[in-house]
């Protein structure tokens, strides 16, 4: 589609510049492709209710083959779902790769390769698709890592419950780039990056600090808040699902503190005990 133009004579002064003018316009379209669009949600649906037979303390989404990731609350396990069945069961105590000693949080890469965290193991466990093992991540140097999430190809964020502050974290170089957010959050119950937005949400959920890519606080938000891949902000309160910024509204009946939203950076899920709510908004 990028094609250079230089292997057309021109022979005219006229048919040059304008010859100069595409080429200038092909180069722009070019170095648009795959660079994030800015796309603004305009509405929000529910598409799917998933029952599941245990409860859930997280679930994440990989819409590319489509496969939902499931953390059971309070036991080492994660399911993985496909098309509504199981494929496949990891976790369990021990000291097997696919085991761990306590299961604290799980996030997806950019290649959709699934990364699991033990806090007691202070290692992020990476699975494929399909849950085999790929590499064990050393995190040694965290004195209680609980959460994390992705925020770029290399770059992980990391809460360490024990000294209270998130770190940039570079999975290429092994270790923690800056550290942000002491005397700021506390109880951190999950973390979603994409951009130029962090945002951490409290145990109790009634509160979302977001940040920065650099680490900055920019404002606390009383409610839950997910960021999507377009960079939008999401947020759940009072029964239902809404941007922050525009119209789209999705009430979901009464008010619930216990329904944790989750993103799946072009669906958004929505966690009760025992089921989960996908809901896909619609862009422009």
């Amino acid at each position: 589609m990028c094609k250079t133009l230089s292997k057309y004579k021109v022979s005219t002064l006229a048919g040059r510049l304008i010859m100069l003018m595409l080429t200038s316009l092909l180069l722009l379209s070019c170095a648009g492709l795959g660079t994030g669009q800015k796309l603004v949600p305009v509405s929000l649906q529910l598409t799917d209710t998933m029952q599941l037979p245990f409860r859930i303390e997280k679930c994440l989404l990989d819409q590319r083959s489509n496969t939902y990731y499931l953390m059971e609350e309070n036991r080492p396990n994660l399911y993985l779902y496909r098309n509504g069945q199981q494929i496949n069961k990891l976790g369990g105590l021990g000291t097997q790769k696919t085991n761990f000693q306590k299961l604290s949080d799980i996030a997806l890469d950019s290649d959709g390769n699934l990364l699991a965290l033990d806090v007691f193991a202070k290692v992020i466990k990476k699975f494929c698709p399909d849950g085999k093992w790929i590499a064990d991540i050393d995190i040694s140097g965290y004195g209680q890592p609980s959460r994390l999430c992705t925020l770029t190809e290399t770059d992980l964020i990391i809460y360490d419950a024990a000294a209270k502050e998130l770190s940039k974290f570079s999975t290429f170089d092994r270790k923690a780039m800056f550290s942000f957010g002491r005397f700021q959050v506390d109880d951190v119950a999950q973390i979603t990056a994409v951009g130029d937005y962090i945002a951490v949400v409290s145990e109790d959920r009634g509160k979302t600090w977001l940040f920065n890519s650099m680490g900055q606080l920019l404002r606390e938000v009383p409610a839950q808040v997910v960021v999507d891949r377009f960079q939008n902000l999401f947020v759940y309160q009072d029964g239902a699902v809404k941007a922050e910024q525009g119209e789209p509204i999705l009430a979901l009946g009464p008010h619930n503190v216990e329904l944790k939203l989750f993103s799946g950076l072009t669906a958004l899920l929505l966690v009760s005990d025992y089921s989960v709510k996908t809901i896909l908004p619609a862009y422009q």
